[in-house]
């Protein structure tokens, strides 16, 4: 299995993509630090929010194969910067959260992670599975 860090903004759906992927034990709490459970590292998402915490983002990631971008398909903004991608060395994917909202917009969401230099992209509910197994296999 790859370790995955997921990263993004609060409230984004990091905690709750995780506790989809792995088992009901998962607790969702909010918390001021870097959360280890199984292969997943989610950093709060005031490390995004917050430019002078990109460091500790960048050497968290040092030992992830794999980052997930998540980005809110009901946002109208996006916490990622330009190029962001380009200050990691691992493989790096986007994943559009909460697809299953009406006011939802995944196209604006593809558009906030290609602007940060992502390629790759997964559309997932966690409501309802959508895109959930084709994630799970490609971090495995």
């Amino acid at each position: 299995m790859k370790r995955v860090m997921v990263i993004g903004a609060n409230g984004a759906g990091k905690r709750t993509l995780v506790g989809a992927l792995t088992s009901s034990q998962f607790r969702r709490m909010r918390t001021m630090a870097v959360e280890y459970y199984d292969q997943f590292i989610i950093p709060p998402g005031e490390f995004l929010e917050n430019r002078r915490f990109y460091p500790a983002l960048i050497t968290t990631a040092v030992d992830c194969d794999v980052l997930a971008f998540v980005q809110d398909a009901t946002s109208k903004s996006s916490a990622f910067p330009p190029l962001f991608r380009s200050a990691f060395n691992c493989d790096a994917v986007g994943v559009i959260s909460k697809i299953d909202k009406d006011t939802a917009d995944p196209h604006r969401a593809e558009r906030f992670l290609q602007a940060s230099g992502i390629t790759m992209f997964f559309h997932i509910s966690t409501v309802d599975g959508q895109g959930l197994e084709k994630f799970k296999k490609y971090i495995q």
